[in-house]
């Protein structure tokens, strides 16, 4: 009896050595194509039991199959090298396809985690702007002449009324100043109101959020380390996490941009889709902040703990599902906040 070595390469790919030669298998058990050693042949078994066949012509000195236990020898059918074939196109497929998932996983990952960690952006807080006069000079001798001190004297007086405003809550400069920062968002945001209420200096913000399809995508299952699509309670789940994100990041930068802000009253909105029409913005969350309460260490805190337990929070959220619409005829003042805001992005 001659020796012989098998060894496995790959997923559904070995080499065996004998003194025959070397023999490549290739393809599942139930169909596995064999060359080498002096002959091609295909077996296709199901359970304990094989057949094969030999592929190439008749071969000199061919010694009798010995039969042991229920295997037995016979000419495999052209509808078992059918299913043979078949069942190697789905292990082919089957691996396609997790190469596809695999690459939509590493594209997709990054993506999430960004809008999961918007509120750990760092704003810088608004002070009082010092306009420096503009030097100019000619072949190195550089000055500041009397019409440039005049020119940033001029400037300054601007800027110093203007801070005037921003620094006693003025309306329509809070409003402005709020929306310009809010111009190079990724979520549509603006301020539509700014004011005093008794003893809080209030700013009014509006969020446009995309749908819960944002949620959709792959994770990796904890226990078999395979991907997976989320299920509909982690979709939502991802979805209100993202919301929190971003609303405190919101929220922060109002804060850092109207220094006399001291509380900020938040609006949610999402298109809802309607069928043959057009999308309608409607509510999904709406609550008030106070500039004391966003002082913490947002490293450390999860958003949605803040976000959903923040003060006159009005949601309508069934246990592990998703943000759903709040129902106009319960809150009118944010069906027509939500109507006004459709008409201006539409008009």
């Amino acid at each position: 009896m001659g020796l012989s070595v098998g060894f496995k390469i790959a997923p559904g790919l070995s080499v065996r050595a004998s003194g025959r030669g070397i023999r490549t298998s290739a393809g599942p058990r139930v169909a596995r194509v064999h060359v080498g050693g002096g002959s091609s042949t295909l077996s296709s078994g199901f359970g304990p039991f094989t057949a094969s066949t030999t592929s190439s012509g008749n071969r000199k000195n061919k010694r009798p199959a010995k039969r042991t236990g229920s295997s037995r020898s016979r000419t495999v059918s052209n509808a078992e090298l059918t299913l043979g074939a078949t069942v190697l196109a789905f292990d082919v497929l089957s691996s396609a396809m997790e190469r596809r998932a695999e690459k939509k996983f590493t594209e997709t990952k990054q993506a999430e985690q960004t809008l999961l960690n918007v509120h750990r952006e760092k704003f810088p807080t608004a002070t009082r702007q010092i306009v420096k006069p503009i030097r100019s000079g000619w072949r190195g001798l550089w000055r500041i002449t009397a019409a440039a001190q005049l020119a940033a004297a001029r400037l300054q007086e601007v800027e110093d009324k203007d801070w005037a405003r921003l620094s006693s809550h003025d309306q329509y400069t809070v409003i402005r100043v709020v929306d310009d920062a809010f111009a190079d968002n990724a979520s549509v945001s603006t301020c539509i109101d700014a004011g005093t209420d008794g003893a809080d200096n209030f700013v009014t913000l509006v969020i446009t959020y995309p749908g819960s399809e944002i949620a959709g995508g792959y994770i990796r299952d904890p226990k078999s380390k395979t991907l997976r699509a989320r299920s509909s309670a982690e979709q939502a789940a991802f979805y209100k996490d993202a919301i929190a994100s971003t609303v405190i990041a919101t929220v922060q930068e109002a804060f850092a941009v109207a220094p006399s802000a001291t509380q900020a009253r938040v609006i949610v909105l999402r298109n809802d889709k309607r069928v043959l029409r057009a999308a309608k913005p409607g509510a999904i969350y709406a609550a008030v902040f106070d500039r004391v309460m966003m002082e913490r260490n947002w490293k450390r805190t999860n958003p949605a703990d803040v976000v959903f337990t923040a003060s006159d929070l009005r949601i309508d959220e069934p246990a592990l599902g998703p943000l759903k619409t709040l129902s106009a005829s319960q809150h009118p003042d944010l069906e027509e906040i939500a109507r006004q805001v459709g008409a201006a992005i539409s008009g």
